[in-house]
């Protein structure tokens, strides 16, 4: 702008030089053409100063307009990224909604279909008392309570002289699923069968003892643990299902844990108690 005023006001003089003429007075005709050359190069060299007064102004007005063009064009461009950034965000979402719907429904319709079993067992005889061990006869009963057969089932059974230690044991079994052996027998429980085996479960008579020392005044009350393993055709993992008792002596209307004087209680005398936590199934 500078430019071009300074051209202006040069212009303006100019005209007024080439209006008013140049001086005359006093001087010889080749004096005279010197001083109108001269006035015309002025002339000249003003209009040049003012295109390029001009030149630079639209040049400068033209940058400007590209800047605003090119801001606005960097401003669409990112919003144009955040968006699509929104969108990918959101079908990277629904993907996953997707994926977690399929499998919630591929695993309901494996729930539902699989194998489960169902574990019972009852007394079959009397306890007995011996120096090294404490004996129970008992029958287990399983139940294949699902829609495709169980294989590899076999029977799992144990006695504990501690009530909470058996239920610990239950809900730990239960809980966790294994590495099968690929060499493991066991028999095929379609749905529907029933499955019953005579069993006879141990104790060490000295953790009997261990246990009556602790607890001398209510006796010890012993705990059956039963359970099955089993395997899902062509799954490579075995699965458990524990249940658990406690058991008591009734001596008329009293219930009593022992007390380690008897060499055998009679099964008529013998009471299955069955505590708030005793079924575990996996």
């Amino acid at each position: 702008m500078a430019i071009t005023g300074g051209v202006v006001t040069m212009l303006a003089g100019l005209m007024m030089v080439a209006k008013l003429g140049p001086p005359t007075m006093g001087m010889d005709a080749a004096t005279i053409a010197i001083a109108q050359i001269a006035v015309a190069q002025a002339a000249i060299s003003a209009t040049g100063l003012l295109g390029i007064g001009f030149t630079v102004y639209y040049a400068r007005q033209t940058w400007a307009e590209a800047k605003r063009s090119a801001d606005a064009a960097a401003a669409s461009v990112e919003d144009a990224r955040q968006q699509a950034a929104s969108q990918a965000q959101h079908f990277s979402m629904q993907h996953k909604l997707a994926e977690a719907s399929l499998r919630a429904m591929r695993d309901s319709v494996v729930v539902a279909d699989r194998a489960w079993l169902s574990v019972e067992f009852d007394l079959s005889g009397d306890l007995t008392f011996s120096e090294r061990d404490i004996r129970l006869p008992i029958v287990c009963k399983v139940k294949n309570v699902g829609r495709s057969p169980a294989i590899r089932v076999l029977w799992t059974y144990k006695m504990f002289a501690n009530p909470g230690e058996a239920a610990q044991y239950a809900r730990a079994n239960s809980s966790d699923t294994h590495l099968m052996n690929v060499i493991q027998l066991g028999r095929v429980l379609f749905p529907g069968e029933e499955d019953e085996s005579n069993v006879c479960c141990e104790l060490d008579r000295s953790i009997f003892n261990d246990q009556l020392t602790r607890c001398k005044e209510d006796g010890v009350f012993l705990s059956v643990v039963v359970g099955v393993e089993y395997a899902l055709p062509g799954d490579t993992v075995k699965r458990f299902n524990y249940m658990f008792e406690g058991l008591a002596r009734s001596c008329g209307a009293e219930v009593t844990g022992f007390d380690g004087r008897a060499t055998k209680v009679e099964q008529s005398q013998l009471l299955l108690n069955s505590f708030p936590y005793e079924r575990t199934v996996t």
